[in-house]
C-alpha cells in the first residue's frame, strides 16, 4: 500500500483514532498492578479498588523502570500511592504540576535525568511565575480544540516546569505520562501550547501504539532509519521517526485551528505564525518519505502513515504563499521567538492578507 493508493482518503483534517486507547490504558495499568502485587502485596490490597487512571501515575513507571535497586522499593511505592509527592493541581482535569524536583523524588528520575541539578536550593523558582501562562495555554487549547485538550488530559498526568538548562524539554516512554518543560523569562503561553502538543503528543502516541504488532512488522525500537531509507545516514529508530512525523502533523493541525479561530494578541499571533511556518520546514526534513517504509508497516500502520503524510503535503501546498512571508534561514533545532522576531518584522505579518483574513474568521 502506498500513499498513491486511491483507497486512501486525503482529508482536510487529521485525527488519530483513539478507540483503542482506553483498552490500552487498561492493559498497561494491569501490568503496573501486577508489579505492585509482586513488590508490596499489602499496599496493593489497600488500593485494589482504584481505577486504571490511579495506576497510570508517571512516578510508578519511573520507579519500576529504574535499574538502580538501592532504594527502598516499598517505601517509594507507599510515597507515590499515598499521595505524598508534592504536586500542584491545575484547574483543568487531572494534570498536575511538579514545580521542583525535591530530594526525595529524584531517585525516581535515575534513568532519565540529564546532567546535574544546577539550581540545588533556589530562593525562588522561575517556574512558579509561569504557572498562569501554563494554565492559560491549557485554556486556549480547551477553547479552540477541545478534543485535543481531552487527549492531552488523557495521556499526560505530571508536568515538571523547571529552570534548569541541563535538562531542557523531554519526554520518555519509561516515564509515561510525564513531561519536562524548561522555562526562561521570555516564555509565554504560546510556548506552552507548542510543547503541550509536541511533547504531550509523544505520550498520546505511546498509548495508541501500545500493541506494536498492530502497526509494525518489526520491532520499531530496534530498526534504524538507515535500514528503512536504504543506507541514508539516520540513526533514529523507526519508532522515533514515526513519533517525529506524528508530532509535527499534530502541531500543524492544532496551530492552524488556533491561529484561525482564537483571539490572540498581535504578538501572540506573530509568534504562533512563526511556529506554524517552522513545522512545514520540519515536515520537509523528516526523512521518512521512502517507499521502503511500507516493508516495515502493517496495513494499519501504513494507513496512519499515509494519513499523516497526505495531510502534511496537502497543508504544505495550501500554505505555500504563507510560508513566503517569513525568513526562517536562521532557524536552529529549537524555535525561539526572540530570534524569529529579529528576522521577521511583526508589522509585515500584521499587514499580510493572511492575518487580515484570520482576524475576521471563525472556523
Amino acid at each position: 500500500m502506498t500513499s498513491n493508493d486511491t483507497s486512501i482518503r486525503i482529508s482536510s483534517d487529521f485525527s488519530l483514532d483513539k478507540s483503542d486507547i482506553p483498552n490500552n490504558i487498561h492493559s498497561i495499568s494491569n501490568v503496573i498492578r501486577v508489579l505492585i502485587v509482586k513488590s508490596a502485596p499489602e499496599l496493593y490490597q489497600k488500593y485494589s479498588d482504584k481505577d486504571d487512571a490511579f495506576f497510570m501515575h508517571p512516578l510508578l513507571f519511573a520507579l519500576f523502570n529504574n535499574t538502580d535497586k538501592s532504594n527502598d522499593l516499598k517505601k517509594d511505592l507507599a510515597c507515590i500511592l499515598d499521595g505524598d509527592i508534592a504536586t500542584q493541581s491545575t484547574e483543568f482535569g487531572g494534570i498536575k504540576l511538579l514545580l521542583e524536583i525535591p530530594d526525595y523524588v529524584r531517585p525516581f528520575f535515575y534513568e532519565i535525568y540529564r546532567g546535574h541539578i544546577s539550581n540545588e536550593h533556589p530562593d525562588f523558582s522561575l517556574a512558579e511565575y509561569k504557572f498562569d501562562a501554563f494554565n492559560s495555554a491549557l485554556e486556549l487549547i480547551k477553547e479552540t480544540v477541545p478534543a485535543t485538550f481531552e487527549h492531552i488530559n488523557l495521556s499526560n498526568k505530571l508536568i515538571f516546569i523547571h529552570d534548569n538548562p541541563k535538562i531542557i524539554n523531554f519526554v520518555t516512554k519509561s516515564f509515561q505520562g510525564f513531561l519536562s518543560f524548561w522555562v526562561v523569562d521570555e516564555i509565554n503561553r504560546i510556548y506552552f501550547v507548542e510543547e503541550l502538543i509536541h511533547q504531550g503528543g509523544h505520550n498520546l502516541l505511546n498509548l495508541h501504539l501500545h500493541n506494536k504488532a498492530d502497526f509494525f512488522t518489526c520491532n520499531p525500537d530496534e530498526v534504524q532509519m538507515n535500514e528503512v531509507n536504504g543506507g541514508n545516514v539516520d540513526y533514529r529508530s523507526l519508532m522515533s521517526a514515526y513519533h517525529g512525523l506524528f508530532t509535527v502533523i499534530e502541531r500543524i493541525r492544532v496551530f492552524e485551528k488556533i491561529i484561525r479561530s482564537a483571539h490572540l494578541s498581535e504578538q501572540e499571533s506573530h509568534e504562533l505564525a512563526g511556529r506554524f511556518a517552522d513545522q512545514f520546514l520540519r515536515f520537509e526534513k523528516l526523512n521518512v518519505f521512502s517507499k521502503n517504509i511500507y516493508n516495515f508497516l502493517t496495513p494499519r500502520g501504513a494507513d496512519l502513515y499515509n494519513e499523516m503524510v497526505d495531510f502534511g503535503r496537502l497543508k504544505s501546498k495550501e500554505y505555500k504563499d504563507f510560508l513566503s512571508l517569513f525568513d526562517l534561514s536562521f532557524r536552529d533545532i529549537d524555535f525561539y521567538y526572540s530570534e524569529f522576531s529579529k528576522h521577521n518584522d511583526i508589522q509585515k505579518y500584521l499587514n499580510s492578507d493572511f492575518y487580515k483574513m484570520w482576524l475576521n474568521e471563525d472556523i
